[in-house]
Parts: structure tokens; sequence; C-alpha cells
């Protein structure tokens, strides 16, 4: 008796899963319907994408062999070109002592302490005489 109900609920259980078997194609096929954009598709597109995949339309594309060159039209070699020879490398020179500053950096301080009261525009008037005069 044992026997007899083991095999009546396993020949349900298998029946049960083959039944679902297409409901679980199709939900591969919801899966696979993305645009080229990568969004999920929506309605009739959907609707229409599915039904195709269900047919065995919609499956991985394959894209098409590339056409051989006609012989008119391949590259011409290229002529025999050396390489051209690596440049040497040079250290950098170090930096030798700073000379100090120079007239213009000194003028800008004389003239920048004699104009410390005056603001706005009179000073800019201020450091364009004192800077151009000599």
């Amino acid at each position: 008796m044992k026997k007899l109900i083991i095999a009546i609920a396993a020949t349900l259980f298998a029946a049960g899963s083959y039944a679902q078997a297409p409901k679980a194609g199709m939900g591969d096929c919801e899966a696979k319907a993305v645009s080229k954009s990568g969004k999920p598709l929506a309605g009739a597109a959907k609707s229409a994408f599915v039904k195709k995949c269900m047919q065995g339309g919609a499956g991985p594309q394959v894209m098409p062999k590339p056409m051989p060159p006609k012989p008119g039209m391949m590259p011409k070699p290229m002529p025999d070109v050396k390489p051209m020879p690596k440049p040497e490398m040079k250290p950098m020179p170090k930096p030798g002592p700073t000379a100090g500053p120079t007239a213009q950096q000194n003028r800008m301080k004389v003239c920048a302490g004699q104009g410390k009261g005056k603001k706005g525009d009179d000073y800019k008037m201020f450091m364009k005489k004192c800077l151009s005069s000599k």
C-alpha cells in the first residue's frame, strides 16, 4: 500500500512539473525581452518578442561573417621602413642659485611701500605713476 501511495505521489509530482515547463520557458523569453539600449521591453513590443521567442525564432543572434575584400581593394604593402632611433635621454640640469629679485620686482616693493595709505582707485593711479616713472 505504501508503495502505491509513493508511486501515485511521484507521478503527480512529475505531471505537475511537466505542466509548468512551458511557463518556465516563457519566463526565459520575458527575461530576454530587452531593447537595444538595454531597457526592458513593454506592451506590444514585449508580447511580440515573447511570442517569437516561444516559437524558437528569437534566440542568441549570430552576426554574419564579414565578406573578404575584393582583389582590387586590397591595401598596398608598406615599403620597407627603418624604425626611428630612440632619442637619448639626458638628465635635467639642476637649477642654479637664483639671482634675486629683478629691477621690476624691486620697484614694485618700493612703490607698494609708499602707497600704503591709499585705497581703491587712488592706489591704482599712484602705482601706475610710480611704476611708469624711472
